[in-house]
């Protein structure tokens, strides 16, 4: 366990996935964190009316270095995003896994520069999901996405680039998208996916 209160560890973690419990747990929000600075930080929870101002809640943080556990009170928006107030103390745990689910996708293919590209699904979220690929993509970017369901069946859907940052383990960008438009159909399977 690292304590800290120097420098501000919650950097590793921007562009990740979190975990935002509530109660009951089936309300449980998941996001990404956008930013970190000195006794804040912002996430991205899509499809989220918000939480209560001042209300304290309980955050899980995942990378591939490490995890943590935060009690962090909600302070405001900044444009859309839900900014946290955090503890001056951070103590950061070795990597478990368990905060990114492991996905029952496992191959996604990306339409970019009139073709596609094979890159390979590592979680998924109610909202969105993440890849590794050889693609550079730009934040708020809007592509075409064609995911390989264990069945054999792909759902297709356009999806919104969130994050895009180069890992250094893989020597590919981790890439998470949001699902913006996908029929009622691919709705209902992507929702059974989650479930099982």
């Amino acid at each position: 366990m690292l304590n800290s209160n120097t420098s501000n560890p919650l950097e590793a973690f921007i562009g990740t996935r979190v975990e935002i419990m509530l109660d009951p747990p089936e309300a449980t929000q998941y996001g990404w964190v956008i930013s970190v600075s000195a006794g804040q930080m912002v996430i991205q929870v899509p499809n989220f009316d918000g939480f209560q101002k001042g209300k304290e809640l309980n955050i899980k943080l995942s990378c591939t270095k490490s995890t943590c556990e935060l009690i962090c009170k909600f302070i405001g928006l900044n444009g859309e995003n839900f900014v946290f107030e955090t503890p001056t103390v951070i103590r950061l745990n070795p990597p478990e896994g368990v905060l990114r689910r492991q996905s029952p996708i496992k191959v996604s293919q990306v339409w970019h520069e009139e073709k596609w590209h094979e890159s390979p699904v590592v979680d998924i979220s109610p909202s969105g999901f993440a890849v590794l690929t050889e693609l550079s993509l730009e934040q708020d970017q809007m592509v075409k996405v064609s995911l390989t369901t264990p069945e054999g069946a792909p759902i297709e859907m356009i999806a919104g680039v969130v994050y895009c940052r180069f890992d250094q383990e893989t020597q590919k960008f981790r890439v998470g998208f949001l699902n913006k438009t996908v029929n009622r159909v691919d709705g209902a399977r992507w929702a059974k996916l989650l479930a099982n």
